[in-house]
C-alpha cells in the first residue's frame, strides 16, 4: 500500500507542472522552439538576400580576373614567341619573311587557347640601337569575351571602368636579330 501512494504522488506532480506551463502561455517546450525557428528563418532569408549579391560579385570577379590574367599571359608569351621566331631569320631590315614567320608563330600560340581569331598582330623591323643588327618588335592585341558574361566587374584593361562583355589584353616583345 505504501508503494501505491508514492506512484499517485508522482503522477499528480507531473500533471500540475504541465497545467501550470500551459497557463503561463509556454505550452510544450517543443512548440516554443518551433515558433522561434520560424521567426529566425525570415532573418536568415534577409541575410542571404543581403550577402548573396556580394558573394556572387566576388566569385564571378575571380573567374573573370583569372581568365583575363590567363589570356594576358598567353598574349605576352605569343608576342615573345613571334619575336624569337623572327630573330632566327637572317637578314637586314626590311625582312618580310621573318615578320611573316613571327606573325604565324603568334597565331599558332593564340590558337592553342582558341583565341587566334580574336588576335591582332602588328610587327616591325628596325635597326637595333648602337648597331646594324635588326630588331623585331611584335605587338599583340586580344579582344576577347568575358568568361562569365557578367559586366559589373571592372577589368584592368578598361582603366577600371565597365567595358561590357569584351576585354582587351595587350602585350609586346622586342628582340634583336642577326644579320
Amino acid at each position: 500500500m505504501e508503494g501505491e501512494l508514492e506512484a499517485e504522488v508522482v503522477v499528480e506532480v507531473e500533471v500540475e507542472v504541465e497545467v501550470e506551463a500551459e497557463a503561463e502561455g509556454m505550452g510544450r517546450p517543443g512548440q516554443r522552439r518551433h515558433r522561434r525557428a520560424r521567426r529566425d528563418g525570415g532573418v536568415a532569408a534577409v541575410e542571404l538576400a543581403l550577402v548573396l549579391p556580394l558573394v556572387l560579385l566576388l566569385v564571378l570577379g575571380m573567374i573573370d580576373y583569372g581568365w583575363y590574367f590567363f589570356v594576358d599571359l598567353a598574349a605576352t608569351n605569343a608576342a615573345r614567341e613571334g619575336a624569337r621566331v623572327a630573330t632566327t631569320w637572317p637578314g637586314a631590315c626590311p625582312n618580310s619573311d621573318a615578320i611573316a614567320a613571327g606573325a604565324a608563330a603568334v597565331s599558332a600560340s593564340m590558337d592553342r587557347i582558341g583565341l587566334a581569331g580574336k588576335t591582332q598582330v602588328s610587327a616591325s623591323c628596325g635597326a637595333a640601337p648602337g648597331g646594324t643588327d635588326p630588331q623585331f618588335r611584335f605587338d599583340v592585341r586580344v579582344d576577347f569575351p568575358r568568361l562569365t558574361g557578367f559586366p559589373l566587374v571592372p577589368m584592368p584593361s578598361s582603366g577600371g571602368g565597365f567595358p561590357g562583355d569584351h576585354v582587351v589584353a595587350r602585350a609586346s616583345a622586342s628582340m634583336r636579330g642577326v644579320q
